[in-house]
């Protein structure tokens, strides 16, 4: 009887102590989306001039290397990967904002660059990307996406 209370005991230690795998809370916000992506492109003494660009881009978990190509070249490659994702919303356009549970992008700012915004539902963003080029150009992009 003791050896049989004994090993339910240990069994019942070893169920408890396993630790259950959490999904990742990033999953929810990944996959194919149609971007509309208003470009503003402005230089001194000229017209700004407005484009709008219709994108089939996707949203997935960061993964190493995804750093270089990065609109923000400046970016620490390596700070908090396990809470970033990588947004392809254009050619050649690719960010990798830090996320919060909530869907929102941890604002980042440096030189010559911007982004800000997140998501509205698990289905819809909107974001900013703004504040690339130099002293005497550059451009701004307002970008809103629905999965497909």
């Amino acid at each position: 009887m003791l050896k049989k209370a004994i090993f339910f005991i240990f069994l019942m230690a070893s169920f408890m102590s396993c630790k259950k795998d959490e999904a990742d809370y990033r999953l929810k916000y990944t996959g194919d989306f149609d971007f509309t992506v208003i470009e503003e492109f402005w230089m001194l003494g000229q017209l700004t001039q407005y484009d709008t660009i219709e994108f089939e881009g996707t949203i997935r978990l960061f993964t190493v290397g995804d750093e270089n190509i990065d609109l923000y070249p400046d970016y620490d490659s390596l700070v908090n990967i396990d809470k970033r994702i990588t947004v392809s919303f254009g050619e050649n356009l690719v960010i990798t904002p830090e996320i919060t549970l909530s869907g929102l992008f941890i604002e980042r700012s440096g030189y010559h660059y911007h982004h800000a915004g997140g998501f509205t539902t698990e289905n819809q963003t909107n974001f900013v990307v703004e504040g690339l080029g130099g002293l005497g150009a550059g451009w701004n992009y307002q970008i809103s996406g629905k999965r497909k």
